[in-house]
């Protein structure tokens, strides 16, 4: 029952860092369209960088909140929120806005449960020695 308990908190620290990296691959992928518009090398890159720039905010709020979940949950609940209010069609931006107040969720209910988390982190690495 208790090693149940240890996954359930392991899976709690994993989810909210790996639906993030998802979650900018996915966003990254409609960058790519900027290569077919025929444009020079310049503006080309210029309009790569320009897509990517959620992308990068993304990665760099989880870069920072990785051992500090109360700064995920802080962080990505605000990044949902004003994507919300600068997306042209409302509710098509729910498609966006949830996940990324999910992963917010997520690293709150993490920062929550930490002591839980260190606990089985902890007993899964004397596991293994």
């Amino acid at each position: 029952m208790q090693a149940i308990k240890y996954l359930l908190l392991l899976s709690l620290w994993w989810t909210p860092r790996i639906l993030c990296i998802l979650l900018a691959l996915f966003l990254s992928f409609f960058s790519f369209d900027v290569f077919g518009l025929g444009t020079n090398a310049w503006k080309t890159a210029l309009a790569f960088i320009m897509h990517n720039i959620p992308t990068i905010i993304i990665v760099l709020v989880l870069i920072f909140s990785w051992k500090r979940s109360w700064l995920g949950a802080i962080c990505f609940t605000i990044i949902g929120i004003v994507f919300f209010f600068l997306m042209p069609g409302k509710s098509t931006s729910l498609i966006l806005v949830l996940p990324i107040i999910g992963i917010g969720v997520l690293f709150y209910l993490n920062w929550l449960f930490r002591a839980g988390i260190k606990k089985a982190r902890e007993a899964y690495a004397g596991e293994d020695q």
